[in-house]
């Protein structure tokens, strides 16, 4: 497989930029953690403080490979508490000295066997400790011991891809950048020609067979000092072509780990590390403000959707007022394309409420998952959906889990869509008395005024035009935004569309005229489209 190169027109100070905005807003716990810190910022958003009180009591269950991710990229930003990780990994040696998990879902593993996982979880942990100066010797020295074993008589590490000829660029990096005093001289100069090598032939080719090793074999190059100017500057021209317009890294799928990988490759490359914290410390400062603010945006967001459901009422002139289906209307005009007829979809939910009038949310998520199963699966084509559902309903689902039993239901509705499930979710923690153990499960809906204001906060980068065609896409990075600044409550976040409703319109964005004054945008500082010195506001 060989991956074509496209020219990139990016700066490295961009590129770097990018990744950082992507791994702080999509990225796992462990990634936002590190960059927090490497950044020196002292604020800490909640979702981020539950994940250091569980690492540090030792309380995560995750795998063999989560945790030497989490080892590696914490040590790489100098974090204090990980070495707890550590004593967890040793239980997790294989007796042959390596690490493995079975487990592992990154796109570029889908082309290795058990043993190229294994080696790569193994030189991560051994990065890690000469990262924190922790002398290799017990445990650690078998594990170097078992890297020497699997490496081939003529230097490299061959054999963990599909085609057993094929030689590992990316283990054979590292394995050189961290073995270095336990390597013959006269075989690491031999090793090194051969990646010297391999990276010149993509440079000319433009095309690359092992994409994923790209920046690991730059930087063992130019820590050995084997690459020219010109050569080291087409070298990252080239790693940062491979560089998605939304910052991430990755050759299937988005791959969050690569694009840690990379971005440290690229610091240790070029001194850029300016750039880096600039760019984490004013991702905090949005995250900070919009921690700040949000609770009376949400405030005013409650007053107006409360009052847009009275107004639903009146202009559907019905006699009675139903919460279900008013919030129900208010979700469908959000969420439907232009072009889609809202008013099926809108007769069958009042059909339902008709029929079975629920009063509390228990009662919404039992009737109407026997309504949809006993009547609009009839007429839906949403096959998968109404598998789920009825699995769910089977189970019982709706008296622990009531609010994702009236998900599968909305979604089993003939036209209906992601986004009408998440608006729907939102409208009933307005309307009803939600418990606070299900709260924390509502999603935060996107909207255009939405993606307006976090593409403006620099707080996501998928391109808008995709965002909004695709919505699916945009709204994984949201959850996660909204997962991190407000754990119990991730809805919160879509008082944020408030901001251009209210502020960015009009011939004077980010400042409105009042009696007393200039009124100004909450955060207006930070935004890039402040002109507020054009009308004398400093």
């Amino acid at each position: 497989m060989r991956v074509k190169v496209r020219e990139s027109s990016k700066s490295i100070v961009e590129a770097i930029r990018l990744a950082v905005r992507r791994l702080l807003v999509k990225g796992r716990s462990y990634h936002k953690l590190a960059l927090y810190v490497m950044g020196g910022t002292k604020f800490i958003p909640k979702g981020i403080k539950l994940f250091m009180n569980r690492l540090g009591s030792n309380k995560l269950d995750v795998g063999v490979f989560d945790l030497s991710r989490i080892f590696f990229v914490l040590s790489n930003a100098g974090y204090s508490e990980v070495r707890n990780v550590l004593f967890n990994l040793y239980k997790l040696q294989l007796e042959n000295g390596l690490w493995i998990d079975y487990d592992v879902n990154l796109d570029f593993f889908r082309l290795l066997n058990d043993k190229g996982i294994a080696l790569r979880m193994t030189l991560d942990v051994l990065m890690s400790v000469n990262k924190l100066g922790i002398p290799i010797d017990g445990k650690l020295k078998r594990a170097v011991d078992a890297l020497f074993r699997a490496r081939s008589p003529d230097g490299v590490w061959r054999r963990t891809f599909t085609r057993s000829k094929t030689w590992d660029v990316e283990i054979t990096s590292k394995a050189l950048l961290i073995l270095n005093d336990y390597i013959d001289e006269l075989m690491r100069v031999r090793t090194l020609d051969l990646i010297s090598k391999w990276l010149s032939s993509c440079i000319i080719t433009r095309s690359c067979d092992q994409p994923w090793a790209l920046g690991w074999a730059i930087r063992v190059l130019y820590e050995n000092n084997l690459l020219n100017e010109k050569q080291l500057n087409e070298a990252i021209n080239m790693l940062i072509g491979l560089q998605s317009n939304s910052g991430y890294w990755g050759i299937f799928e988005e791959n969050l780990e690569l694009t840690f990988d990379n971005l440290m490759n690229l610091l240790a490359i070029k001194d850029h590390e300016k750039s880096l914290m600039n760019e984490i410390s004013r991702i905090a400062n949005v995250k900070a403000r919009i921690v700040s603010v949000i609770n009376e945006l949400y405030s005013d967001m409650v007053d107006y959707l409360k009052e847009d459901l009275v107004n639903l009422t009146k202009r559907n002139t019905v006699r009675e007022t139903n919460v279900f289906r008013n919030a129900f209307i208010w979700a469908v005009e959000r969420s439907l394309f232009r072009k889609q007829d809202p008013r099926p979809l809108i007769e069958l939910f009042s059909n339902y409420t008709e029929e079975y009038r629920p009063k509390t949310l228990y009662d919404h998520a039992y009737t109407i998952a026997r309504y949809v199963l006993d009547k609009v699966a009839e007429v839906s084509n949403r096959h998968v959906a109404l598998g789920w559902l009825l699995r769910y309903f089977k189970l019982n689902l709706w008296r622990s889990a009531p609010l994702l039993v009236i998900e599968k239901a909305i979604a089993a509705f003939p036209n209906s869509n992601q986004k009408l499930c998440d608006t729907y979710m939102f409208a009933l923690s307005i309307a009803l008395n939600i418990p606070k153990e299900h709260i924390r499960k509502i999603p935060c809906p996107v909207d255009k005024n939405l993606i307006e204001i976090l593409r403006k906060l620099g707080l996501i980068t998928t391109p808008i035009m995709i965002a909004i065609k695709n919505y699916n896409k945009v709204r994984d990075e949201v959850q996660m935004l909204a997962k991190e600044l407000f754990p119990n409550s991730p809805f919160k976040l879509y008082a944020l569309s408030m901001i251009p409703r209210r502020w960015c319109r009009g011939p004077t964005p980010c400042v409105k005229p009042s009696r007393k004054g200039y009124v100004l945008c909450p955060f207006h500082d930070l935004c890039p489209y402040f002109k507020g010195d054009s009308i004398g506001v400093n």
